[in-house]
Formats: C-alpha cells, structure tokens, sequence
C-alpha cells in the first residue's frame, strides 16, 4: 500500500467517525455529569519525558456538544540527556563497546508530534468520573544523527563472496529523518487527583505508517555486524536503512490537568 492511498484512507476513516459522532442527537441522552459545550481543559504529559523518545506535550481539549470534543496534543521532542555521538575509534574494543551504531536527537532540526482527537463521552452517574472513546490521528516529524564505524576503501571478493576493508579506520556521522503517520482507536479516562487537577489515563490500538530516510550516509558493507538491532529483526527499529512500512500501533498513556473555563 503506498503513502498515498494509506493517508486517504485514514483521513477517510477520521472524517466518517467525525461526521457520524456529530451528528448524533445529544439532546436525547442524558448529559454527562462532567463537562458540558464550551468547556476547555489544558493537560500535560510528565512521563512522556521518560520515553525512548522524550517529548515535551501540551493538550488541551475543548467540548464541541456536552459528551463531544476535540483534543490537540502538541508535542516537541528533546535530547534530555544531553548524548553526543561518540566521533573516536577506539581499536581495543568491539563496535558496541566503542559506542557506535548510536542514535541521537538531531536539535537544530524540527521534531514535533501533532496528535488530534475526537472523543465521545460514555454516560456516567458520578460527578468524579468520566469515561470515554476517542479516535486519534498521529503525525510524527524526527530527525536523527547516527554514526557508523567506516574505512578509506572496501574490496569485494567474488572468490569469497566478501568484503575486505581497506585503509585507516574512523567514525562517520549522517542524518536520519523518519516521519510515522498513524490511526488510533482510544479508550479512556479522567478522575480527580485533587481539586482542580484531574488524571487522564487512555489505551489503545491501531495502524501506523513509517518512513525511514537515512541521508549522507557513507558506504558501509559492514554495517549490519555494527547494528545492535540487527539480530532483533523488527523493520521499524533499524534507523540505518531506507523504507517505508505499515506496522500495528500501541497505544498506553496518563496526562494530568484540569478544566480552565467553564
């Protein structure tokens, strides 16, 4: 399935479920005890700092009907460690050791997640809580450095069927932009911490498609030996390779926040 025809369907599939969520009859069912048309909520994302990919979000929510609304999850990665890529060979030690086949944060590019929702809020009988489901359109944007032990010159035995580096060996470093575009069906739900400040946690599945372009890139034949992810043999973890591929999508989070108008 190319990008095209993928993100025609998924936009397809997001304007069905908005049309047909708007066009229910509200009046009918009895208004949930939490939030009604109007209300805007702010949340954050504490342990999205915590992840593989540590981003900083901010959300917030805004009630179309009394039991509809639309969520925006703005999100802006960062290299919250502070890694560098290591640039020097050390020749007394295996590639892994040495630190190469890193993965880092490219910070003077654009990487940001956008996340809009649509949720339905189920009826609920306590004031405390509120339930609900929601599909989720995710556009991801990131863009890497990784580095690769290389050689001056490589030479290919048809003998053999092998290469032989050639020369002084060193580190070179190239970029790496990969953007996920994806569809989730949510589960969730809100409950009060304190007053003024709710937990929000979801759950969830879908699709996502993922492009993976590395660019100035040196020729490496060793490469796959160096790739500490080579032997776990799942697609979407191999930075150091170009595709494009459409993968099941998992979805597990909380956010904490609170309504600030009524």
């Amino acid at each position: 399935m190319s990008f095209i025809h993928f993100f025609r369907n998924v936009l397809l599939v997001f304007s069905c479920v908005i049309n047909f969520l708007s066009a229910q009859d509200i009046s009918t069912i009895a208004k949930s005890a939490n939030y009604k048309k109007g209300d805007v909520s702010i949340y954050f994302s504490p342990l999205a700092l915590i992840e593989p990919r540590p981003t900083l979000y901010l959300g917030g929510e805004y009630f179309i009907k009394d039991r509809l609304s639309f969520f925006m999850d703005m999100g802006y990665m960062i290299n919250i460690t502070g890694m560098k890529l290591n640039t020097e060979v050390n020749r007394t030690v295996s590639a892994q050791e040495d630190q190469v086949d890193q993965t880092i944060l490219h910070s003077s590019k654009a990487n940001y997640a956008l996340k809009p929702e649509i949720r339905w809020y189920r009826q609920n009988s306590s004031p405390k809580d509120a339930s609900y489901y929601a599909l989720r359109l995710i556009w991801r944007n990131a863009n890497y450095l990784k580095n690769q032990r290389v050689f001056e010159e490589y030479a290919y035995s048809t003998l053999t069927n092998s290469w032989t580096a050639i020369g002084s060996e060193n580190i070179s470093i190239y970029q790496v932009r990969r953007q996920t575009l994806g569809l989730q069906f949510l589960i969730g739900r809100k409950d009060i911490l304190f007053k003024g400040i709710n937990t929000n946690v979801y759950t969830g599945v879908g699709v996502r498609y993922i492009s993976n372009s590395p660019s100035k890139k040196a020729f490496n034949p060793f490469e796959n030996i160096d790739s500490i992810y080579e032997d776990l043999n799942i697609e979407f973890l191999k930075f150091n390779k170009k595709y494009k591929i459409i993968t099941m999508d998992f979805a597990l989070g909380v956010r904490f926040g609170g309504r600030v108008k009524r």
